[in-house]
């Protein structure tokens, strides 16, 4: 956790130093433009897979949106803050020791994250970032368990609250800008979690997400 935070400090440190105030030098207009903090709002949408690692028939998969709010910085540093949505779909199988009982699973996850990276290649048309995202992911987990004997069903809900891990919490960002304005996305993310109730425990969350966005900047 010490390193996280040290993590966390520095890529924040280097985000605030990013901001590189315009000089009198730069007299042509394009040139203010191109040396001043881009501001950008970004929607998204795709599909995410996840498993469980240390719990047996434990994965799970669907789809996802989310919103975020982005600074571009003139030094290629990038700081964000985004709220992000998954769904699961329906899950169907049968309890483990019991023929006489079949279930429904899905999960309603909400996560909520900081962007902090840094753009390996900016020019007119593409943009490609590294970003890493500490976030906090909770998750809902719901099963509806129908037992033959009495004809009926159970439902069952609990929480999990995953933490990120300074293994892996990485997105790859790739834009195609259309113009100053507008400009549409691919990107992927990766991350090792951890439950927050065993902090450094035994559950381990694998995750995955691909998702598709479109970025809306606004002018200088």
């Amino acid at each position: 956790m010490k390193h996280t935070l040290w993590i966390i400090t520095l890529f924040f440190s280097f985000a605030v130093a990013a901001q590189e105030p315009l000089t009198d030098e730069l007299t042509d207009s394009k040139s203010a433009i191109d040396h001043k903090a881009k501001h950008s709002f970004i929607f998204s949408g795709g599909m995410f897979v996840q498993n469980t690692a240390q719990k047996s028939n434990n994965d799970y998969y669907g789809w996802l949106a989310s919103g975020a709010y982005q600074i571009y910085f003139p030094s290629r540093f990038v700081l964000g803050f985004e709220y992000l949505i998954d769904r699961s779909t329906l899950k169907k199988g049968i309890a483990i020791g019991s023929s006489k009982a079949k279930y429904k699973n899905k999960i309603k996850a909400y996560s909520i994250g900081v962007h902090l990276g840094f753009q390996f290649l900016r020019t007119e048309h593409f943009d490609f970032s590294l970003l890493l995202i500490p976030h906090y992911n909770f998750q809902k987990n719901l099963r509806k368990t129908y037992f033959n004997d009495e004809d009926g069903y159970v439902n069952t809900e609990y929480n999990e609250a995953w933490v990120f891990t300074p293994v892996l919490f990485h997105r790859l960002e790739f834009y195609y800008k259309l113009d100053r304005m507008n400009g549409f996305g691919l990107s992927l993310d990766g991350n090792i979690d951890i439950e927050w109730r065993e902090f450094w425990g035994s559950n381990t969350l694998l995750l995955g997400r691909l998702m598709l966005s479109y970025r809306l900047t606004i002018p200088n």
